[in-house]
């Protein structure tokens, strides 16, 4: 079985790692947004666990939260305060 937790929108895995924090995160990073911005908002959380070293991660991030800066501030102080938790995992040695 994959370490993969599955989307329960989509069909496709979540790329964030097991017990690292994302599920509580994105979910109330959703509730920071108006309904419609939801998918936006989400994919940009997504492309975060898409990089392929730990530097990436960090760089995307940052971007998503500047980019949420302007449109949704309060969306970005959420997921700047949520970053350790969202971007580390305890597990991954």
């Amino acid at each position: 079985m994959s370490t993969r937790a599955w989307s329960r929108r989509s069909a496709r895995p979540c790329p964030a790692p097991a017990g690292s924090g994302v599920v509580p995160t994105t979910r109330n990073l959703a509730t920071k947004v108006p309904k419609s911005a939801q998918p936006w908002v989400l994919t940009l959380l997504r492309t975060v666990f898409d990089q392929p070293d730990a530097d990436q991660v960090a760089a995307q991030f940052t971007r998503v939260v500047q980019a949420l800066e302007a449109k949704f501030p309060a969306a970005a102080e959420h997921l700047a305060k949520a970053r350790r938790s969202t971007t580390t995992n305890p597990t991954r040695k």
